[in-house]
């Protein structure tokens, strides 16, 4: 194994991080929604039932499932014609742009439906994003460094994995300090 990381330029690790990093990120964006469903159906998807709520809440999460297949086709194709790490930057930024106004849309007694539509499409340029990323990112740093596909594919992975690890980790943290209100 020592052998093939001192094959690796640092500019390669810099490639292979950064990556890594995006995946990290936007995996942490998309799973974080899920962990707090239960949070989000009451804010933004109020029923006289809870069930009814919830669910609301998991079809908005599986939108952003729905919407991973088309952004893989549409991002992988600008990636081949304009650059994966472009497309990869522009997917990170997206995403977080998404992430970020989902934390700043007002709740549904604000804001009635247009929040919860607001929310629904926000997920849906989520998982349109996310499509891309992976893949690109996968694509990206085989292209890079195509000796060592299967070490810097491992990394990619793990850190996707740490991005839902985190998003766990901040969930029981937040849970855990916060009161019920």
């Amino acid at each position: 194994m020592r052998e093939r990381s001192a094959m690796l330029s640092a500019a390669g690790w810099r490639i292979v991080l950064l990556a890594s990093l995006g995946g990290t990120l936007e995996f942490y964006d998309f799973v974080v929604f899920g962990i707090f469903a239960k949070d989000i159906a009451d804010a933004f998807f109020p029923s006289t039932s809870a069930i009814v709520s919830l669910m609301a809440s998991f079809g908005a999460f599986a939108t952003g499932y729905l919407a991973r297949p088309i952004g893989g086709i549409v991002l992988s194709h600008y990636g081949d014609r304009y650059g994966r790490r472009r497309v990869f930057l522009w997917s990170v930024f997206v995403m977080s742009g998404a992430t970020l106004g989902m934390g700043l849309v007002p709740p549904h007694a604000r804001w009635g439906a247009v929040a919860s539509a607001t929310i629904v499409l926000l997920r849906l340029i989520q998982g349109f994003c996310l499509g891309g990323e992976l893949p690109g990112a996968l694509t990206y740093v085989v292209e890079t460094t195509p000796r060592l596909a299967p070490l810097v594919c491992g990394v990619v992975f793990a850190c996707v994995t740490m991005g839902v690890a985190v998003a766990t980790g901040v969930s029981l943290m937040v849970r855990s300090l916060l009161l019920p209100a």
